[in-house]
């Protein structure tokens, strides 16, 4: 009983809100601490201090910080700020979730860490270079943890806070302008390839022409069942074919407005069906199943080629393996049953 009531009487201190008379409050420190009086009682000595200033004071700073962090998470990209030893010292909840690293292994990490081969070199080189001249800026992959590869933009300025230099910057993903850049880049490609193949098909064209003029004064020399004319006609009708096919390159090749005309479907869709062919190859079987009495359509076959062959080569890149393309031809009434089960319509 006895050492249970000594110890109920040890020192304390503690912070609490006071009110004032007039209704307002206060911040108040409080310390006490028990003597025992001559005639064995108990007192306690104490003290108070207002500490309401103090107390402002971290809370203005508890804001401070509590903005700067809203503040750098809110940004679209990556942040950080990066001391001359290359120690992380502030930095957003981006770069957690983009390197999928934890704040302790950012913590201990360094700028370096998050990169591989060429690109680190670079990063190294660009971050002396902010050190030396102020700012600098560079393209590279980030590496996450799972590693994964993440294009980026990194800036970097230097700043000086109390005779000591740091870098503070921020990483933009640059994946969508490195697809669209690629997308541009291919696109530029097939348009010199197009150029190209319109010229070879030109001069191509040409030749065929001739062909088919020497086959025609030849087979007037001739007559069946002679074996020449047969072979003469089998030479006209494969310059007639090669023909067809260079008028469709031509036509693709060339950057003409649309020149729409009545024609029958089945007789666009035929034409170019050899093409097709050789288009999706022979692991797939392209099969046309031609309506009857079509109705006529106004359109500019060119169009016409030029919509079967991006489906087909869509197609074709969807199947793996054996496949089939098939290809149909129908009269169509957009009725208000038809309608319903096609709201694009």
């Amino acid at each position: 009983g006895e050492e249970a009531a000594n110890a109920a009487f040890v020192p304390f201190s503690t912070e609490c809100r006071m009110k004032n008379p007039d209704g307002s409050v206060r911040w108040s420190y409080f310390a006490s601490s028990p003597r025992r009086l001559e005639n064995g009682a108990t007192c306690w000595d104490g003290m108070e201090i207002d500490i309401t200033e103090r107390k402002k004071m971290e809370e203005n700073l508890f804001k401070e910080q509590l903005l700067s962090t809203h503040m750098i998470n809110s940004l679209p990209g990556i942040f950080y700020l990066i001391d001359e030893d290359g120690k992380y010292l502030r930095w957003n909840r981006n770069l957690e979730i983009v390197s999928g690293k934890s704040p302790e292994e950012i913590g201990q990490a360094s700028p370096l860490d998050f990169f591989e081969g060429a690109d680190k070199d670079l990063v190294a080189e660009r971050i002396k270079e902010v050190y030396k001249k102020g700012a600098s800026s560079v393209e590279a992959h980030l590496v996450a943890k799972d590693g994964s590869r993440t294009p980026h933009f990194f800036t970097g300025l230097r700043i000086q806070f109390e005779g000591k230099h740091y870098l503070i910057g921020v990483g933009l993903d640059i994946s969508e302008r490195k697809a669209m850049e690629e997308q541009l880049l291919q696109a530029r490609k097939m348009e010199a390839l197009g150029r190209l193949a319109g010229g070879v098909a030109h001069d191509f064209n040409n030749m065929l022409q001739a062909i088919l003029g020497y086959a025609e004064l030849a087979l007037t020399a001739t007559e069946p069942p002679d074996l020449l004319y047969d072979n003469l006609m089998s030479i006209k009708n494969a310059a007639g074919r090669s023909a067809d096919l260079t008028a469709q390159l031509l036509a693709f090749a060339r950057r003409q407005t649309a020149n729409p005309r009545v024609l029958d479907l089945n007789d666009a869709v035929t034409g170019i069906l050899k093409l097709l062919r050789r288009l999706i190859g022979e692991h797939i079987d392209l099969v046309w199943k031609p309506g009857a009495d079509l109705w006529p359509v106004k359109i500019d076959s060119v169009q016409i080629d030029q919509v079967l062959t991006n489906l087909a080569v869509n197609a074709r890149d969807a199947i793996t393996g054996q496949g089939c393309l098939i290809i149909e031809t129908g009269n169509v009434l957009p009725d208000e049953h038809y309608r319903k089960n096609h709201p694009d319509c």
